[in-house]
């Protein structure tokens, strides 16, 4: 069965998949809830932050200085850490805080309670209780990503959220066919599904 709206084999198997995002921000916090309708039925989505982007001459800048990549899971700073328990060489989850399962009519939503501003925000990084102790937990995290960012071995900061202008989505959603699970602070296994940009 295709997963994807968008897949090679059955663009059309999931034709009236709707998404909506409700985005409300106030004193540097932000409450979002993405609501999906007639998508994949029992299945497991994922909400991201993306924080790579290119700037005008095409140089990318930001991402992840935890794994490398260009998204982070959209969850609170202090969500971090069970972000991590799922991170690889860690199992994954059929669970996540950034995530929810639909329902037999493919319908399904999850609100977030965020400790940052989405628009024209950062992804509080130095916020991760007890990041040393969490340093060797994820194997793509290493003092590269940390130095290109900014920072010295060991030191997290603030990475700013893209705001859709040089970047194709602020706000991602991902369904998890394949294995039915979330792999913390990795997309793993997923196929593309809503994208907004945070304008």
């Amino acid at each position: 069965m295709e997963c994807n709206p968008s897949g090679t084999t059955d663009p059309e198997t999931w034709p009236h998949a709707t998404a909506r995002l409700q985005l409300t921000e106030r004193s540097g916090t932000s409450s979002l809830t993405v609501s999906i309708r007639n998508a994949r039925p029992y299945t497991l989505y994922t909400v991201w932050l993306r924080l790579l982007g290119e700037d005008s001459e095409g140089n990318p800048y930001g991402g992840s200085p935890l794994t490398g990549i260009p998204v982070t899971p959209l969850v609170a700073s202090s969500e971090l850490p069970a972000q991590v328990a799922a991170t690889p060489p860690n199992a994954g989850v059929t669970e996540a805080s950034n995530g929810f399962r639909t329902d037999a009519r493919g319908n399904g939503r999850v609100t977030a309670r965020i400790d940052f501003p989405i628009r024209s925000g950062a992804y509080p990084f130095q916020r991760f209780p007890n990041w040393e102790d969490h340093k060797d937990d994820i194997a793509l995290t290493n003092d590269d990503n940390l130095a290109r960012l900014g920072g010295g071995p060991a030191v997290l900061k603030p990475v700013a959220i893209t705001d859709g202008s040089q970047a194709p989505a602020t706000i991602l959603v991902a369904s998890h066919c394949v294995d039915d699970l979330s792999h913390g602070l990795l997309p793993g296994p997923h196929e593309n599904w809503f994208t907004w940009a945070a304008e």
